[in-house]
């Protein structure tokens, strides 16, 4: 596996691959950028499938190997939903950015 820039191309005898450096696909936009949940702090935006989104409100807990976000929903037209839920993320999981 090489890096060249921010890309990673990787060769067997048989097929050539490149994985995108904290590239993350979601379902109905694509490739976007994304970031290890552990970076994410208060106020900050996720992005999920289908254009949904969650901003941070506070991080709840934090173990060795996983993070506990509080967050609310935001539907793909900007509509807050008003749900506040809790969402356990491994530290190293790619989130996309909003």
């Amino acid at each position: 596996m090489y890096l060249l820039n921010d890309v990673y191309l990787y060769q067997t005898k048989t097929k050539k691959q490149i994985i995108m450096k904290n590239k993350v696909q979601i379902q109905s936009i694509g490739k976007v950028n994304g970031k290890q949940a552990i970076n994410f702090k208060k106020g900050e935006k996720m992005l999920w499938n289908f254009g949904y989104k969650s901003e941070v409100l506070d991080i709840v807990s934090e173990t060795a190997k996983f993070i506990t976000f509080k967050l609310n929903s935001v539907d793909p037209f900007g509509k807050t939903s008003g749900e506040i839920y809790e969402r356990r993320l491994k530290k190293d999981r790619l989130v996309a950015i909003a």
